[in-house]
């Protein structure tokens, strides 16, 4: 390592030799530097924009990744197309450690877009359960990527997945989404403490801008449910509407049973399950064929309700809770040894969800446990805040971008943007403890702050949205109000209609497109957002340019001839 720093005097280098990093730590051998990580495709474009972003798949390499990239390949020729460019699949190495994983990424990743940096992709879509594409694989991805995770029970739930896909895209597109919220109200602290702290607030922040600033949240309806007694048949009645919606709920998720262990088989289909406490449950079963969100998106807030993962990333951190005035987390952290020692699977509720024809085009949930550190304030003693208040606000802008029509992956980054600032926070206490000498040398609170900091960094890395982040609803774009057309030429009073088959709303629409695209927008963007073919919007630019600049020689025409007279 090299230090810039010099003498103020001879202005000769304080570390007159390089300090080896390598060395210090008792590896004498040289290390190749490695390839420069490349650079994204356009990171400061849109982040809806596919033809700046770009979009890919990864599997692993070998036959079953062949065959899972094989049954995507109608969904990989859609997204070239609105890419504009061919889809480059990415292949890894199966079962990969975090570290592995990262060093994949420094040294294997960069080389496979050659010198075209620029086609790299930073909306990805994995193919297959965390046993293959491993979960460290997915974390190092998603340090700079919109990642989404497609995992089935069988070829044929890939293929559904696939055609409903498209089949909401090219379909028949709605004006406006609902916003739903769903509490299971089971007489637990844990469900009423994020009614009170989370849905409530959230659902009463949508509602008021949905009223006030509708264009922030253009939702058609923004409604709270959630009886008294929980009853599962009313969130599948309430799920069922052929309307496209963004659910956001809160409940248990499904653990082991108290006396026995479940069998591997039990724990993939049954582990996240929606807890309804003594009603049961929602099961794989219950939402494999039945519609429930068809065209939607849920934030399904449970333990495990998008998976479960192969160690749990606290472990360590509620052993050190345990110790400092939580002893209640103890028997949490014993019922977590061993989780899945086969790497890990995605819910079986998700999968069964993301592969019904008529369910969701994606889920939001979390890989491992699920903790109220996302919305709640973290204080420790009198006065030491460890997180700030109104953390509900951070799932309102999430809903808010879906329910705008937002894609899934770009919306999700609402949940990376607090990571970064949890990860400041987290940094800033540990330079503290490490001030006192050790961690252990720390006062409790600050070890305290530490570990609390810990595990809320852990429970937002927990979030993985499964299904491709690259969908949106199904939603037609909104047209300006009408504008007057106005006859070449014509004094400012002469109006014109366009044609008198042709609805002016239309025309609007297309005049909108046209100028979009002259403002040098991305005409995916155009495309998705006022329910145009990217082809169609470019002819309508090109028409539109052609016609403006034969009324400009009009006009220019009879400017002339009036001088002349």
């Amino acid at each position: 390592m090299d230090l810039l720093f010099a003498h103020g005097d001879d202005r000769s280098p304080i570390l007159g030799r390089n300090a080896d990093a390598s060395t210090a730590a008792g590896h004498a051998s040289p290390v190749e530097p490695p390839p420069p990580d490349g650079f994204l495709a356009d990171i400061t474009a849109a982040a809806g924009d596919l033809e700046s972003q770009r979009w890919a798949v990864v599997a692993t390499e070998g036959a079953a990744g062949d065959r899972l990239v094989a049954l995507a390949r109608e969904l990989v020729a859609l997204r070239a197309g609105e890419q504009g460019d061919d889809v480059v699949p990415i292949r890894v190495p199966p079962g990969q450690s975090a570290e592995a994983a990262a060093e994949w990424r420094r040294s294997v990743y960069p080389a496979l877009y050659g010198d075209d940096e620029g086609r790299r992709p930073r909306y990805l879509l994995i193919l297959g359960d965390l046993d293959a594409v491993s979960q460290g694989t997915q974390q190092v991805l998603a340090q700079d990527g919109f990642l989404g995770r497609l995992a089935c029970a069988t070829e044929d739930g890939y293929a559904a997945y696939v055609a409903k896909v498209l089949a909401s895209q090219r379909g028949p597109q709605h004006e406006r989404a609902r916003a739903l919220f769903y509490t299971v109200h089971d007489g637990t602290d844990a469900t009423a403490t994020g009614h009170t702290k989370l849905i409530q607030p959230c659902h009463d922040r949508c509602a008021r801008t949905a009223r006030d600033k509708p264009r922030a949240f253009p939702a058609s309806a923004v409604e709270l449910h959630g009886a008294p007694s929980p009853d599962p048949d009313e969130l599948l009645a309430l799920a069922a509407a052929r309307h496209p919606a963004v659910l956001l709920s809160m409940s248990h998720g499904l653990g082991p049973p108290r006396r026995r262990p479940w069998s591997p088989a039990e724990a993939r289909d049954q582990q996240g399950a929606m807890s309804f406490g003594t009603e049961g449950a929602l099961t794989p079963r219950d939402v494999a064929s039945a519609p429930f969100l068809p065209g939607g998106l849920w934030i399904y807030f449970a333990c495990f309700g998008a998976g479960t993962p192969r160690h749990s990333a606290y472990h360590h951190w509620l052993d050190m809770l345990a110790q400092h005035g939580m002893a209640e987390l103890g028997p949490v952290n014993a019922a977590l040894r061993g989780l899945d020692q086969g790497g890990g699977f995605v819910s079986g509720l998700a999968k069964a969800a993301l592969a019904n024809p008529d369910g969701p085009l994606a889920i939001l949930g979390h890989i491992d446990l699920a903790w109220s550190y996302s919305y709640e304030e973290l204080r420790v003693g009198r006065d030491q805040r460890v997180t700030g208040t109104n953390r509900s606000q951070n799932f309102f802008n999430l809903m808010a971008k879906l329910v705008a029509g937002e894609r899934a992956g770009a919306a999700a980054l609402m949940v990376g943007l607090q990571q970064a600032s949890v990860g400041a926070a987290l940094n800033a206490h540990y330079d503290r403890c490490k001030r006192a000498g050790t961690v252990e040398g720390a006062t409790p609170e600050d070890r305290l702050a530490l570990g609390n900091l810990w595990m809320l960094h852990q429970d937002l890395l927990g979030y993985v949205l499964l299904g491709d982040p690259a969908v949106q609803l199904p939603l037609a774009g909104r047209a300006a109000p009408a504008a007057t057309a106005r006859r070449p030429g014509a004094g400012a009073s002469a109006e014109v209609a366009t044609t008198a088959n042709v609805d002016p709303a239309v025309v609007d629409r297309l005049e909108q497109a046209a100028l979009a695209f002259a403002a040098r927008e991305s005409p995916t963007v155009i495309a998705d957002r006022l329910g145009l073919t990217r082809m169609a919007v470019k002819e309508l630019a090109e028409v539109y340019r052609q016609a403006g600049r034969a009324a400009l020689a009009a006009w220019h025409e009879t400017q002339e001839k009036g001088r002349d007279r």
